[in-house]
């Protein structure tokens, strides 16, 4: 019994309401980390609350927070210590309702800065599938099997229990679809590659609320529209821009090609965080129009003068926490990767290159952003050679932290950062081309 661990969060209302959250510690397969903690830290940021523990003689951890039931959200930390006193395991939850509810979740722990895999794996395993976020976690939507067929799946791996919930399949098999999602339970999914490995210009808006499983609404789209893989970013209520040549908007009852004849097959990023305006969505790369950058706001879109760094193809485009862009990734015109990354200020409208960002340039790596940092993994470097690493840059001054093993080569995966500040991993190929089954989350060091 020496891994056990009890965890309670307890709120009291003033009129004598009570609820108890009853957190369960959760961590990588096959993992020790647990059985090694010897002392353990429970601390709840709002109201601001800590308590610690040992392990008893039973080798059980109790942990207890009493705190004062005033429907306010706060998160909770969980930090372990070893029998030295060094700090060897961190868990985050996402944002709590600190209420008179009852309520189960996990915690994921892990050693701080570090990848694990995650305590479930996708089956079966897939390349080339979508991903995009959600308030209690991401969703993981088609890709393609080791068979090299398309996969109808959607699953969502839910923050609060880290496990998968099981959505309803796709309508059709796709690879290489968009996913894309706002403020609402809406996730909008658009194009990809058909069984046939043709384009599709299928559409569909997925409705998460919906019990037991969500629902699908088809969504008007001319055939003319087809494409797959392509980059999409909210643009402000319920619409978003779907980069490519012609580029279009999407909202909850079809897609529609943007009128201006520029080419945006690029990547895309809202530059503001308004939740009802019509904001301005900035797509840089090779494919969008003669600069490689372009605007889009209120349907419309048009070209900015942008810095020859800009002409990159596969690189991915990053919201900092400080409201600028940072284009990173990916390779130039003759394929070479590039290790520079190129920052937008939306406020001044400006472009500033910044070199040797990466110390190892690379393609098709698994790229995101949380508050605190920045995470590029995986990929294949210039040699061609599957990376089985990832790069951690500070997200406030572009620093250099870490560069951290991951448990594999992972190439085209996705990075989707969670509500709790951890960064989930998923799909791509490892380094014979087979498919991923493997989930990985990285934990960051505070």
């Amino acid at each position: 019994m020496r891994g056990r661990a009890l965890l309670l969060l307890c709120a009291a209302g003033c009129a004598g309401q009570e609820g108890t959250i009853q957190i369960e510690l959760v961590t990588a397969p096959g993992s020790d980390l647990l059985e090694r903690i010897e002392r353990a830290r429970l601390t709840l940021s709002n109201p601001s609350e800590v308590v610690e523990a040992e392990r008893d003689e039973n080798g059980q951890l109790s942990l207890s927070l009493d705190v004062v039931a005033e429907g306010e959200s706060g998160f909770a930390r969980l930090e372990g210590f070893d029998a030295g006193g060094d700090r060897i395991a961190l868990g985050l939850s996402a944002v709590l309702p600190v209420a008179a509810v009852d309520a189960a979740i996990a915690l994921y722990i892990a050693p701080p800065l570090s990848f694990a895999e995650a305590p479930i794996a996708l089956e079966p395993a897939r390349s080339e599938a979508a991903g995009t976020l959600l308030q209690y976690g991401a969703v993981i939507a088609g890709g393609r099997d080791a068979d090299g067929d398309p996969i109808g799946s959607l699953v969502i791996y839910n923050v609060y229990d880290h496990q998968l919930q099981i959505g309803l399949d796709l309508p059709e098999p796709r690879a290489q679809i968009t996913a894309v999602s706002g403020v609402s339970d809406f996730i909008y999914l658009f194009g990809g590659l058909d069984g046939d490995g043709d384009p599709s210009a299928d559409a569909w808006r997925f409705d998460t609320s919906v019990s037991p499983a969500g629902i699908y609404v088809p969504l008007v789209t001319p055939d003319s529209l087809a494409r797959a893989g392509a980059a999409a970013a909210w643009a402000g209520n319920e619409t978003f821009f779907v980069a490519g040549d012609p580029p279009a908007e999407m909202d909850a009852a079809r897609v529609t090609a943007i009128g201006d004849p520029v080419s945006a097959d690029g990547a895309a990023a809202a530059t503001i965080a308004s939740i009802t305006a019509a904001q301005p969505v900035l797509v840089v790369g090779a494919g969008v129009g003669t600069t490689g950058a372009a605007i889009f706001q209120s349907g419309a879109l048009r070209e900015i003068e942008g810095p020859p760094e800009l002409q990159r193809n596969g690189c991915a485009l990053l919201a900092l926490p400080d409201g600028r862009l940072l284009a990173l990734g990916g390779a130039d015109p003759a394929g070479t990767p590039l290790a520079s990354g190129v920052l937008y200020d939306p406020a001044t409208a400006a472009f500033t290159v910044v070199d040797d960002l990466l110390t190892t340039p690379r393609l098709a790596a698994a790229i995101a952003v949380t508050s605190d940092v920045i995470v590029v993994a995986g990929g294949t470097d210039a040699s061609g050679t599957a990376r089985a690493d990832a790069e951690i840059l500070d997200a406030a001054d572009l620093d250099a932290i870490d560069v951290l093993p991951l448990a594999g080569a992972r190439v085209g995966g996705l990075a989707l950062p969670l509500g709790n500040r951890q960064v989930l991993l998923a799909s791509g190929s490892d380094d014979t081309g087979a498919p991923l089954g493997r989930l990985e989350l990285f934990t960051p060091a505070e």
